[in-house]
C-alpha cells in the first residue's frame, strides 16, 4: 500500500509538471496560487523611486509561475543606474531583484544645483543637495561625455586625484582643475598621461603653488 501511495504521489507530481510547462497562459492573472507578496530590491541605493514603484504595480497578484521577466527587465533598463541585475523566484510569495548599479563618481553642477554622475559617465537625473559634506569631485563647464570619460580615467590613475575637489571644462577640451588646497592646474588639449607625468614631477618637487601652467607642451609655467 506504502509502494502505490508513493507511485501516486509521482503520478500527481508529473502531471502537474506537465500541465504547468504545456500550458499556455493568455492572462498573467489567471493563476491564484503563488501570487507575489513581496518585493524585495538590493543594492538599489539609486535606482529610481517611480520605476521601483512601476515593477511592483507590475507585480501586484501576479503568480511567481508565469510572471513576465522581460517586463521587470524593460523598466529596469529604464533606469541610469542599473548596470545589469538578475531577478530570482522565492517560492512561495516573493521575488528578489539584485542590481548591480553604476557608481556615483562626480557631481555636475548646472544652475546651482548638482546632479549626480554615474560611472558610465552619463549626468543623471538624481541631484544630490548635501555638498557641504560631500567628497566627491565637483565638475562644471561644457561635458562631452567620451572626451571627459577618457581624461577622467586617465587622471584617476595618480595619487593627485584624491586631492582634486573641482573641474572645470572649458573651450577647446582644456580642464582648469582645482585642488583641495586650492591650487589651481590648467591641462592642454594634448596628450593627459604626459601631463600628469609632469605634473606630478613638478608637485613633488614643489610643494607650495598657486598655480601649475600645462596648457602648451614641453612648458611649465608655476606660480
Amino acid at each position: 500500500m506504502r509502494v502505490l501511495i508513493g507511485k501516486k504521489k509521482i503520478i500527481f507530481f508529473l502531471i502537474l509538471f506537465l500541465f504547468l510547462t504545456s500550458y499556455s497562459y493568455n492572462n498573467e492573472n489567471s493563476i491564484p496560487f503563488f501570487r507575489v507578496k513581496h518585493v524585495q530590491f538590493i543594492n538599489s541605493e539609486n535606482l529610481e523611486e517611480n520605476i521601483k514603484d512601476k515593477i511592483i504595480n507590475f507585480l501586484k497578484n501576479k503568480s511567481l509561475i508565469n510572471i513576465n521577466n522581460k517586463k521587470i527587465s524593460f523598466f529596469l533598463l529604464e533606469s541610469q543606474w542599473v548596470k545589469n541585475f538578475k531577478i530570482n523566484k522565492n517560492y512561495p510569495n516573493k521575488i528578489v531583484l539584485q542590481i548591480n548599479e553604476f557608481k556615483p563618481i562626480a557631481v555636475f553642477k548646472k544652475k546651482e544645483k548638482f546632479y549626480l554622475i554615474n560611472s558610465n559617465f552619463e549626468i543623471t537625473n538624481k541631484i544630490t543637495t548635501d555638498t557641504d559634506n560631500m567628497s566627491t569631485i565637483q565638475v562644471s563647464g561644457l561635458y562631452q561625455r567620451e572626451i571627459f570619460k577618457k581624461k577622467f580615467s586617465e587622471i584617476k590613475k595618480f595619487k593627485i586625484y584624491n586631492n582634486i575637489k573641482s573641474i572645470d571644462i572649458l573651450y577647446l577640451n582644456r580642464l582648469n582643475i582645482y585642488l583641495k588646497n586650492n591650487t589651481n592646474i590648467k591641462l592642454g588639449d594634448y596628450d593627459i598621461n604626459l601631463q600628469m607625468i609632469t605634473l606630478t614631477k613638478v608637485m613633488e618637487k614643489y610643494k607650495k603653488l598657486n598655480s601649475i601652467d600645462l596648457r602648451n607642451k614641453g612648458r611649465v609655467v608655476i606660480k
